[in-house]
């Protein structure tokens, strides 16, 4: 059997990560570029091969705030067939989409940005998947304990 090979691509060192740019969640693309969200920074990062050696912002300004440019505490992320960015915006309630060339986010679902209780409600979503056929998107809805199922040509 032969020992597995590994790559460090994205070192601490080369992140310039700190405690307060922790990070949650990534997610590789097709082109193999790795989005990475920067909950401290408030931020989604994309790194881009062949070397992953620039970090550029796609989402968040990297100040916390409710503006449709801003996001406070991204968790999840993943993204769709059409390369639009779907990210968990944990502490404002809501789930921001961001699509190409990602200047500012749509808000997809809650748009109170306030903990809500009811349906259609988020509160401290921590997590964002789409279905294989991209029809549905899942969220764990972490502070209601519970996962809530949308349909995504509902959403803007």
């Amino acid at each position: 059997m032969s020992p597995l090979k590994r790559q460090f691509f994205l070192e601490y060192g080369k992140m310039e990560w700190n405690s307060d740019e922790s990070t949650l969640w990534l997610y590789v693309d097709s082109e193999e570029n790795v989005f990475v969200s920067e909950v401290g920074n408030s931020r989604i990062t994309k790194w881009s091969p062949p070397s992953y050696s620039q970090r550029i912002v796609v989402a968040g300004t990297g100040t916390a705030g409710v503006d449709p440019k801003q996001l406070n505490y991204p968790t999840a992320l993943t993204i769709d067939g059409k390369g639009n960015l779907y990210t968990a915006d944990t502490d404002n309630h809501r789930i921001q989409k961001w699509s190409p060339p990602y200047t500012k986010g749509i808000t997809f679902v809650d748009k109170t940005g306030a903990p809500g209780f009811s349906a259609n409600k988020l509160n401290q979503p921590s997590s964002v998947k789409l279905d294989s056929t991209q029809t549905y998107v899942y969220i764990c809805d972490r502070g209601n304990n519970r996962v809530q199922k949308f349909t995504l040509s509902q959403c803007p």
